[in-house]
Parts: C-alpha cells; sequence; structure tokens
C-alpha cells in the first residue's frame, strides 16, 4: 500500500504507533465502563506490560494486532447492546490478516470475553450464543485465503524441537511465569494475580467462568502448549489475553477504592502465594504489595495506592526493556554493511543469467535480505520453511550449524554446497574463497566469482539411481551430485574418495585439557580456550573433510557447546531448548591446508569418532558431468513464474536447484510435463533433445479453494451489512 515508504521506515513508525493506538484506544474502551481515574490505571498497567513496548522493537508481530483487538472489544459492546456484528467481524478479520499467529489466541480470547460479558449483563440467551458465534466465523471464511495455505505450509514446514513428557505439561507451575513479568508472557504484576484470585473466590457467574480461565493460562503448560500449535511451551501464546484479564480485574479495583474488599480474604490469598510460589521476584512483589494495601487501609487514599502500583509496573517496564540486547549502530551502518547494497546491484547488472550470491557480510542480519528483483539466495530464517531444503542443508550437505537451531540457513561457507546451489558469487570481507577469482573491490568489500559453479537450473543425460544415491553416506552423497541428476531410473554410481589414517601433533594450546580415550577424547574447555594442529600427510590441493560426534549435550543453564576450527563454527544446543539443533556430528569442509586453529566455548565435550576423508581438486572436477545450462529470461521471471530456454544434447532429465513442492507446475514448450522430485530434494522433469522453451509456475496449496471461501465471506459480510443497515 505504502510502496514508497522504506521497510526499516515503516517498522520504525509502527514501533511507535501501535503501542500508543492500543493504549488510546483501551482508554476509551474502559472509559465506557469505568471511571476516568481506573482508566487511566489500568491502561497504564497495559502500556507497562512487559510484552507491550518491549516488542515493539523487538517482535512486532507479537503485538501489531492489537489496535484491531480493541476494535473487536468495542465490537462486543455492539453485539450486546444493539444486536450488531459488523465492528466485531471486521475486527477479527483485521487480526487474521495482521497475525495469522496470534488471531488463534485473539479470537478465543474474545470469545471468552464475549461470554464473561453476557453472563455480566444477563444477556448470554441461548439465541445470543448462536449469534455470537456469526462474527468470529465470518471472519474466518473472510481470511480463509491467508489461514488455509498458511496451515498448509504450518503442517508441511515446521518440526517440533525438543520431545515432551505430556504429563509435565499437567504439572502447575509454581513461579506463575505465563502471567507475571516476562517479556514472552502476558507480563503483569502480582496485583493481577491477587485480584483474579479474589474475584474467583466471590459469587458471581461471570467472575468465577473467566477466573478459571486466567487461572488456567497462568499456571498450567498444557494451555499455551495447545495455543503453540503443539509445537513446544511458550508463554508467548498468551499475550493476546493481556487486555482482557485487565478489563476482568477492574471491579477487583472498584470494589478495593469503595472499600468493599475483605482484609481476611485478601491476606488469606496473599498468605497462599506466598507460600506456593517458588519465584524470588514474586516474594519481593508479594511484599511491596501487602505494604501497599496496608497503607491503603490505613489512609484510604487511592491516588497513592494507584501511583505506588503504577511506580511498581514502570520499574518492570524499564528494567524489561534495558535487557533487550540491541543491534549496535555502528555495526547496521557501517561501511560494509551499507555497501551490501552496492555489490549486489553490480552483480545483478554484470550478470546476464541468474545466479545466487554468497553474502557472508553480517550473516545474522542479512539471512532475509533481498536487494532486488534479480538477487537470488539460498539463506532463510522462518519459523516455515521447506522441510525438503532443510534436510538437504543440514543432512545430506552437512552444512555446519552454527546457531541455536535448524530453523536458520545460514550463510554457507560449505565449498560444494556453494557449487551445487549455484551461488556463483560471493561477497565478503575475510579471506578468498577456494578457487574463485576477485572481479571488483568496494571499500572493504571483496566481490569473488566461483569457477566450476552448476547453473541454477540445467539438463543432463547423465542419470544416478536415487536407490543407489539413498545409500551413500556424507560425503559421498555430496560429490554424486555433481556427477549427474539423481532419479528413480538412474544407474548406480559411488564416486572415489580417501579415508585418511588420523595423526597430528600439537602446536599450541590455551586453558584446554584433554585426554584420550577409547573411542575419542574428554576435552575440558576454559574461557578462551584454544588448540592449534598439525596434521602429519600430503594435503596440498585437496579438499578436507573433516567430522566428529559430540557425545556429551550440557543441560540449559550451562554454557553451550561450540568448536571454531579455521573460522567455521559448529554449536550444539542445550538439552531443553526448545528449537533443539540437533548437532550432535559437527561437520567442517576446508582445502589446501594441514594446519587448524580450533577455538572451543567453555565447558565439558565427549568428542568421538573423528574421520578425515580427502579428494584432490583434479578428482573432484572430473566428477561434473555433461551439462546444458538453462537460461533465464531475465524480465518474464518473477512473482511466481520461471520462464527461459534451454538447448538439450541428449534426452534426458530437467531440473532446478528449488526445492521440491507439490505447488509446481511445468511446460516445455506450452506442453505441461510432470514435475518429479529428483537429487533428493529438487524439483525436476523429464526433457527430450533439442531446443526448448520452459515455464514453471507455484500456487499455494488450497489457494483456490481458500480464494471461494474467502470471497464467500466477504458476501456474507455485505449482506449483514445491509441487514443492519435497513434494520
Amino acid at each position: 500500500l505504502l510502496p514508497f515508504i522504506k521497510m526499516v521506515d515503516y517498522i520504525q513508525m509502527l514501533g511507535c504507533m501501535i503501542p500508543i493506538l492500543s493504549t488510546y484506544l483501551f482508554y476509551c474502551y474502559l472509559r465506557k465502563h469505568t471511571s476516568y481515574k481506573l482508566s487511566f490505571f489500568v491502561s497504564f498497567l497495559f502500556l507497562c506490560a512487559s510484552p507491550v513496548i518491549f516488542h515493539a522493537h523487538r517482535h512486532l508481530m507479537f503485538i501489531n494486532y492489537f489496535p484491531f483487538f480493541m476494535l473487536a472489544l468495542f465490537g462486543i459492546d455492539q453485539f450486546f447492546e444493539k444486536g450488531k456484528i459488523t465492528t466485531l467481524t471486521l475486527s477479527c478479520f483485521f487480526i487474521i490478516m495482521t497475525s495469522y499467529y496470534y488471531s488463534v489466541g485473539s479470537l478465543i480470547a474474545l470469545f471468552c470475553y464475549g461470554v464473561y460479558y453476557g453472563i455480566k449483563h444477563k444477556k448470554w440467551t441461548r439465541k445470543n450464543i448462536i449469534l455470537f458465534l456469526i462474527p468470529f466465523i465470518v471472519a474466518i471464511l473472510m481470511g480463509m485465503i491467508i489461514l488455509l495455505p498458511t496451515f498448509h505450509t504450518l503442517i508441511a514446514g515446521r518440526e517440533i524441537g525438543n520431545k515432551l513428557d505430556i504429563l509435565s505439561l499437567f504439572i502447575p507451575k509454581r513461579s506463575f511465569r505465563f502471567l507475571l513479568y516476562g517479556s514472552y508472557a502476558i507480563g503483569l504484576t502480582s496485583i493481577s494475580l491477587i485480584a483474579t484470585l479474589y474475584l474467583l473466590f466471590t459469587k458471581e457467574k461471570e467472575n468465577i467462568f473467566l477466573g478459571m480461565i486466567i487461572l488456567l493460562l497462568s499456571v498450567f503448560p498444557i494451555c499455551n502448549f495447545i495455543l503453540n500449535g503443539t509445537l513446544y511451551v511458550d508463554a508467548k501464546s498468551l499475550i493476546p489475553f493481556l487486555p482482557i484479564i485487565l478489563i476482568f480485574i477492574v471491579p477487583f479495583f472498584e470494589k478495593l477504592f469503595s472499600n468493599d474488599i475483605s482484609y481476611k480474604k485478601l491476606s488469606i490469598i496473599i498468605l497462599s502465594i506466598f507460600l506456593v510460589t517458588n519465584s524470588k521476584l514474586l516474594y519481593l512483589d508479594l511484599a511491596i504489595l501487602t505494604c501497599l494495601f496496608f497503607i491503603h487501609f490505613k489512609t484510604k487514599k487511592e491516588t497513592i495506592f494507584i501511583l505506588l502500583i503504577s511506580l511498581f509496573s514502570f520499574g518492570i517496564c524499564i528494567g524489561t526493556n534495558f535487557a533487550d540486547e540491541l543491534e549496535e549502530k555502528k555495526k547496521i551502518y557501517s561501511n560494509d554493511y551499507q555497501n551490501i547494497d552496492e555489490a549486489i546491484h553490480f552483480i545483478t547488472e554484470k550478470e546476464n543469467n541468474l545466479y545466487r550470491i554468497n553474502n557472508a557480510i553480517a550473516p545474522s542480519l542479512t539471512m532475509n535480505k533481498i536487494v532486488n528483483r534479480y538477487h537470488y539466495s539460498s539463506t532463510l530464517y522462518s519459523s516455515t520453511f521447506n522441510k525438503e531444503y532443510n534436510a538437504f542443508f543440514f543432512d545430506d550437505m552437512n552444512n555446519p550449524i552454527p546457531y541455536r537451531n535448524r530453523s536458520m540457513t545460514s550463510t554457507s561457507f560449505h565449498p560444494f554446497f556453494q557449487r551445487f546451489m549455484g551461488e556463483k558469487y560471493v561477497i565478503t570481507t575475510g579471506k578468498k574463497p577456494i578457487d574463485s577469482e576477485e572481479i571488483k573491490k568496494i571499500g572493504n568489500i571483496h566481490i569473488y566469482e566461483l569457477n566450476h559453479v552448476l547453473p541454477i537450473g540445467y539438463a543432463s543425460s547423465n542419470l544416478i539411481s536415487s536407490i543407489s544415491f539413498e545409500k551413500l553416506e556424507y560425503p559421498l552423497n555430496v560429490l554424486t551430485l555433481f556427477k549427474g541428476i539423481v532419479t528413480e531410473e538412474g544407474h548406480d554410481y559411488k564416486p572415489n574418495i580417501q579415508k585418511e589414517e588420523i595423526n597430528f601433533k600439537v602446536l599450541d594450546q590455551k586453558h584446554i585439557r584433554y585426554q584420550k580415550e577409547e573411542d575419542g577424547y574428554e576435552v575440558i574447555a576454559k574461557n578462551k580456550a584454544s588448540l592449534k594442529i598439525k596434521l602429519e600427510g600430503d594435503y596440498k590441493d585437496k579438499f578436507i573433510f573433516v567430522r566428529f560426534k559430540n557425545e556429551y549435550n550440557p543441560p540449559c543453564g550451562k554454557e553451550e557447546l561450540a568448536i571454531t576450527i579455521n573460522g567455521i563454527k559448529n554449536k550444539l544446543s542445550c538439552t531443553t531448548w526448545k528449537y533443539h539443533n540437533k548437532n550432535f556430528v559437527f561437520d567442517y569442509v576446508f582445502y589446501d591446508t594441514d594446519t587448524f586453529s580450533i577455538q572451543l566455548a567453555k565447558g565439558k565435550y565427549q568428542l568421538s569418532n573423528l574421520e578425515i576423508y580427502t579428494i584432490s581438486k583434479d578428482e573432484f572436477l572430473s566428477l561434473y558431468g555433461e551439462i546444458d545450462e538453462f537460461i533465464f529470461d531475465k524480465n518474464l521471471t518473477l512473482g511466481d513464474t520461471i520462464k527461459g530456454t534451454i538447448q538439450v544434447s541428449n534426452n534426458g532429465y530437467f531440473t532446478m536447484s528449488i526445492p521440491y513442492d507439490e505447488g509446481f507446475r511445468a511446460w516445455v514448450d506450452g506442453g505441461e510435463v510432470k514435475v518429479l522430485k529428483v537429487n533428493g530434494s529438487f524439483i525436476g522433469f523429464e526433457i527430450e533433445k533439442g531446443n526448448h522453451e520452459i515455464k514453471i509456475t507455484y500456487e499455494a496449496p488450497y489457494k483456490k479453494i481458500s480464494t471461494v471461501i474467502s470471497i464467500l465471506g466477504i458476501l456474507i459480510l455485505l449482506g449483514i451489512i445491509v441487514y443492519e443497515k435497513r434494520k
């Protein structure tokens, strides 16, 4: 809608606008139901809740739906007061379109509040129960254009991290961490817990209903496990319940300030929490709050109570936000980072065909950075991903894993991966890549062109049997990919590679102690531990594959294990980390070296099964089979369409290093051909000798049916609007 505004500016503006607008709308809603002073106080508690401002600069998607959520509250009022559902329907629809993930929790929270409102105002009739479902159903129908394809992607493209003990999900958390303090939780202070428990033990049915729901959410992991799609336990899924809890506890403050509170009941609740919890911060919070209640009971000054509670909430807010590890401006605005765009523009203007670009500058910041329409990349950081590609990246190519999870397919320094994926160009401030030529320098950035790189699309008549390929272990499988295209009808093939005897001498060591064992080494590394070794043997002009097992996985709370060799890093996540990277075998690839500088993160290592394989550069180049390159039509290849031409020498197969997915269709000279999975994980199809025009398209599964359902939902909404206008 606003293409002339840079995304970096747009995000910053939203980061400022969303908390302000959400808080103001929340205040306006509260003013309909309670006093000016209480409305201001509770709105301030919302603004100071840990997730609100924090995620305006951390994870905007955690809060970007809140303005529409607040509008939905007005819609609930309109439904029960005037029988109108348009506002509620549109608000729920906009929540869905703004945030797929948080729409689930938001709609559940709004429905629960609607039940609470209906019971409280004695309007929860059988007729209203049915009518109240309509705006939610219509909003879901309208949003199906996003909901159904995205749901398919989530099912097909997410992996569960650590396996959970199901019984543990039903064990209550005594710290109440899902409700209190945390920026990845609802993030309120203990006043919310005390108020909820107090209202729960009143005789009002609406308080019992909503109080029980809030208590279950606050204590039992099973609730947010379900809201997280049964992937993991993470309280972030409960953030949409923040406004509902604050609205719910407003009657507590009304009772408190009108002196209609049972001191005995309040004391029992505070004492019970104190005895149950194991949180030090909650102990402190309860102690402060007890003093505040005592002061209020003595002075009857509600302003003092409000001011002190607000100050405490503000303090939690400030502490939470200062805990965010922001990126340094000098890093973001360094010449190297800023010159990335210029380097990529230079490459895409120079190159007549389409190749991928390997960006080794600030890889953790640029995994999702695309500079122009001709910029192709193999990197991605997303909680949803193509499982075929993810498995190929980590389990077939065995790329090093420098991060805590496998959702980050980052810049690879694996020379065989680079060449197979068509990464013809490398931009870096580091050392020269293997077998490459420097073509330009921009500031400190060097642009290299790699030799012997496979094109993104090509045809070959040399076919390798997929059954034979699946039996090959790493690194034999990697080398085989350069010989031909792996299909069901190919022939058997096994490349030649040398397994080396391992003998080395230690040149230097610091802050490290290691002991040889029967099947490996036990290593104890202190801070800044390092080791320098030299292999015995001839490794000149050879690619060297190094791999070993890391048998020991430390618990979370201790340092995570990481080993960096000649600048290439592998890390193993701690045992209970929800996105465990499963990196129990550390793999490295080097070229033309027999000396290794090793840095180890502090911790204990149990290393075993050390293996080294080598293949000479000449032997590797001899593996390359004859291929015919696909020439992209750069003007017509955009969006979900790829077009181009190819001159095929012999009957065989065509492939592209694009991960296989059921949404792809392909045409050769206007005739549709069946898209198959080749090379283990990528798209391909049969092709005959001759000159051909190729067209490949992608359509998200269930897009057509979801479009029809969305149109139906819009028509229903238009009918509702006309009906309400006439009425």
